[in-house]
């Protein structure tokens, strides 16, 4: 706010400054145009008053003194408006990561809140059942399987990270059953990108012998 005010205050004795200046050139002018219609006056009279001449090139230099002076002044202020500038885009955007930072913050809190929640609802419910998740962003494809111990995963650190993968030109559906999971349960195999005749997934399982099979388009 005081940074805001101060470039309001610098600007309006930017204004007042800009006015001097034109008030000055303007005022030089006039002496100017004075001064050369009394040297013609006197030189068509046949004769020139230097006193009055003296004492308009005077005004004249103290006037050219006073324009120096605006002018320098001018040029200050002019660079003090512009660092305000500089310091109050600087501040703003500080403000602006803070609010982002804060933003963060609030959204952790809020997904640690949820995940305390869960857990504190499921935990005497979920215990020793094998859990599937999906990644909720990013590679959708990937899968997490996970055994419930209590209140978290702590085998996860155990788990390889295996990829199942079939041709099957013209397919237009491939699942993945296996017995880490229940046979009920199907994963979506995706298409891969260079090689159209091949489908496959990313799952992390535990270790352990299981047995597996791929359903092409319902077969």
């Amino acid at each position: 706010w005081l940074a805001k005010e101060r470039v309001a205050n610098q600007e309006r004795e930017l204004q007042d400054l800009h006015g001097q200046c034109t008030w000055l050139r303007d005022e030089n002018a006039r002496l100017q145009s004075e001064l050369t219609d009394a040297r013609k006056k006197h030189t068509e009279n046949g004769g020139i008053d230097w006193s009055k001449i003296d004492e308009l090139k005077k005004i004249e230099e103290t006037l050219r003194d006073e324009k120096s002076k605006v002018e320098w002044r001018l040029g200050e202020v002019t660079q003090y408006w512009n660092d305000a500038k500089w310091k109050i885009g600087e501040l703003e955007a500080g403000m602006a990561h803070k609010e982002w930072l804060l933003d963060q913050a609030n959204q952790k809190i809020f997904e640690l809140d949820q995940m305390y929640r869960f857990r504190d609802t499921t935990k005497n419910f979920l215990d020793g059942t094998f859990l599937i998740k999906k990644q909720p962003s990013g590679d959708r494809y990937k899968w997490r399987l996970a055994m419930w111990n209590e209140s978290s995963p702590n085998d996860l650190k155990d788990y390889r990270r295996i990829w199942f993968e079939i041709r099957a030109p013209t397919a237009k559906i491939v699942l993945l059953s296996a017995s880490f999971v229940s046979w009920e349960c199907f994963l979506l195999c995706q298409q891969l990108d260079n090689d159209c005749n091949r489908f496959g997934v990313w799952i992390d399982i535990p270790p352990g012998r299981y047995e597996f099979l791929f359903i092409v388009d319902g077969q």
